[in-house]
């Protein structure tokens, strides 16, 4: 059961929100801080910038830039961090400086001309550096489009990604998880007057398996 409250947050303490109304939320152990940032005008002075050109100052490619974009704008959703993307932005912009060639090369194609441009907006306080996940992607894509060699950077991504998750939370210990957190919230439920009967957790170890072994042979894999 949820809660809606409007309001900014004055302080904290132990396990205590304090609100600028006046009221205090008690027993909070969890803070999620979700899409959004506050930009700093700083930075576009800074770099003495009136736009963002892709992901450079400027256009200057020279000053790469990279914030954990605003907003969302997928399909499906491979990561909840800024992880992958801060990894391949990294491995990408390096490759560049290292042969810079390749980047004459991409600009000779009109890559700067093809990239999205992003301003400040003062009327929603927003400096130029601020961008979202649209622009973002647009703007890699774009240039991943024009040098596949970019893309190629973070081929092993996947295989990186699939060890670690198993490696961290494996198959069995992560159901263990789910079914605790499921009979918690129905105790939770039957304390606060719900009298539906209780229901068992939905999966087990052997459904899991199906999916796995349909995926690959969906897909190929061994």
């Amino acid at each position: 059961k949820l809660e809606y409250i409007q309001d900014t947050v004055k302080r904290l303490t132990h396990h205590t929100v304090h609100l600028t109304g006046g009221r205090k939320l008690e027993g909070v152990t969890v803070i999620l801080k979700s899409l959004g940032l506050l930009g700093d005008w700083a930075v576009d002075r800074l770099h003495k910038m009136t736009q963002m050109v892709g992901m450079y100052c400027d256009g200057d490619w020279r000053r790469p830039l990279l914030i954990d974009a605003i907003g969302m704008n997928a399909a499906n959703f491979t990561t909840f961090s800024t992880g992958i993307g801060s990894h391949g932005f990294v491995l990408g912009q390096k490759y560049l400086h290292d042969y810079p060639n390749e980047f004459y090369r991409m600009r000779s194609m009109g890559l700067m001309k093809q990239l999205p441009t992003n301003k400040a907006d003062k009327d929603l306080d927003k400096p130029a550096y601020v961008f979202d996940v649209k622009y973002s992607m647009s703007a890699s894509i774009i240039a991943e489009t024009m040098n596949p060699k970019l893309g190629q950077l973070t081929r092993n991504d996947p295989e990186y990604k699939y060890r670690m998750y198993h490696a961290a939370h494996p198959v069995d210990y992560y159901l263990e998880q789910c079914i605790a957190d499921w009979d918690h919230y129905q105790k939770m439920f039957k304390e606060q007057g719900c009298d539906r009967e209780y229901v068992p957790y939905p999966y087990n170890r052997q459904m899991i398996e199906g999916y796995f072994k349909e995926y690959s042979s969906l897909t190929g894999l061994s």
